[in-house]
This record gives structure tokens, sequence and C-alpha cells, in this order.
């Protein structure tokens, strides 16, 4: 899926329709944000 250029071509090969793959978008978003601000708070509590 990394070598797909778009959204559209993540999609085809997945076998997703776009409301699908924005779910999906939106999840991993929200995990990345959610391990920030863990690594935030931990990096704050040592320094």
């Amino acid at each position: 899926m990394l070598a797909c250029r778009s959204l559209r071509q993540a999609a085809t090969l997945l076998d997703l329709h776009w409301d699908s793959m924005q779910r999906l978008m939106d999840q991993a978003v929200r995990r990345g944000l959610a391990v920030r601000s863990t690594r935030r708070d931990q990096t704050s509590r040592t320094g």
C-alpha cells in the first residue's frame, strides 16, 4: 500500500470504498495523536 500514489489507488488495491478509506485514515490519525501525546507526557516527566 505504501507504493500507491493516491488514495484511489490504495482503495482499489484493498478493494475498499472511499468512505472506508477515509475511516481508516481518521483512525490512524487518532492513534498517531494518542501516541504523540503519550510520548510528550513521558518526556515532560523525565525532563
